[in-house]
């Protein structure tokens, strides 16, 4: 492309699959089954999504997968599978070492792990490619897949060897961008589809980055702030999906309960913001102790409170708040310092963030 003089011009390639998808998923139990997931905020959405199981579908990359498109111009919002790709040269022996049942034995590709057994828990993904060996982990790339389908569960080897029940795990993370300035985005996923998994399999969602676990079978959304990089879960994707037995799957928690065999917090504090400055929203992740009705006070540097974020009923355990950069009257608050206090913890500290715009 050649262009001559000062004109401004834009050049726009439609994302299109390398492969065309030979299949499509059927709809009946037994068969195939789908979760379609809906990840949105304000102003965008990423609407196709799904992981799901199919007869003859493979465990590595083939034609019932999709990969992620590249962001439009001006950004939006990506819900993606992530998944580790293992060249032959690349191969952490502890990996090939791993039974049947926890990990692949062959080189090439690999998604996502089979963890049956009560030991499932949100950290095992990161633990069996991570390692607790004397050597370091293996650093590979990352692939990443709007569409995930996975063999059905029963051909399996080490399912048909006896395993104590079935699970299949999706490792899954949201990026949102926007115009390039630092702000955070409250994000909302919706999922979809649970008529077709088999009667009786529980279904699921781990929050790394909080330590919890949700039921989505019971309530089929879940509202987050998109990640604060750094704060907690370091680069690990920050959600996982579960489907499977329920003996294989930890038990039910109450909403804002953190996941079972987590560390619950010593105090209640606010452990950061994010980002810092901002040029308009503002993620606040924070600590509770013990149960406490938590609310959050927005003042300026004279003391003046310009913004109060509801108080609201919360578990031990790790929470996130959001402040959209607006005052008590809608609009936008100027430039300059303010200050965050959190109100149920007995403390009167502070936090300092940055108003850019």
């Amino acid at each position: 492309m050649f262009l001559q003089g000062d004109l401004p011009a834009t050049l726009r390639i439609p994302p299109r699959e390398a492969v065309e998808r030979a299949h499509s998923l059927g709809a009946g139990p037994g068969v195939a089954w789908q979760l379609r997931v809906r990840a949105s905020t304000a102003g965008a959405a990423d609407l196709d999504n799904l992981a799901g199981v199919a007869a003859g579908a493979s465990a590595g990359p083939d034609e019932w997968d999709r990969t992620e498109p590249p962001f439009t111009p001006g950004g939006g919002i990506s819900l993606h599978f992530a998944h580790q790709v293992f060249p032959p040269e690349a191969r952490d022996p502890r990996v090939d070492a791993l039974p049947a049942s926890l990990g692949p034995t062959s080189p090439g590709p690999t998604r996502g792990l089979l963890l049956p057994g009560p030991a499932l828990g949100p950290a095992s993904f990161d633990k069996v490619w991570q390692g607790d060996c004397d050597r370091p982990p293996v650093t590979v790339p990352v692939k990443r897949y709007t569409h995930d389908v996975r063999p059905l569960p029963v051909s399996r080897p080490d399912l048909a060897n006896g395993q104590p029940g079935w699970c299949e795990q999706w490792d899954f993370d949201v990026v949102v961008e926007s115009d390039g300035l630092p702000r955070a985005h409250p994000v909302r996923l919706e999922f979809s589809g649970f008529e077709e998994i088999p009667h009786g399999a529980a279904v699921k969602l781990i929050d790394r980055d909080l330590q919890r676990e949700m039921d989505l079978r019971a309530s089929p959304a879940y509202a987050f702030v998109d990640r604060a990089e750094g704060l907690w879960a370091g680069g690990s994707p920050r959600f996982a999906l579960l489907v499977g037995d329920p003996t294989a799957i930890q038990p039910d928690q109450p909403p804002d309960a953190p996941s079972p065999g987590s560390e619950l917090p010593a105090f209640t504090t606010v452990r950061g913001l994010w980002p810092n400055p901002t040029a308009g929203g503002v993620a606040i992740r924070y600590e509770v102790a013990r149960p406490a009705r938590i609310g959050f006070e927005i003042h300026d540097p004279t003391g003046r409170r310009v913004r109060a974020l509801p108080a609201e009923m919360r578990l031990a355990g790790r929470h996130e708040a959001f402040w959209d950069g607006a005052l008590e009257d809608g609009g936008p608050a100027p430039r300059g310092v303010y200050f965050i206090r959190m109100s149920g913890s007995g403390g009167k500290e502070g936090h300092k963030v940055v108003v850019t715009r």
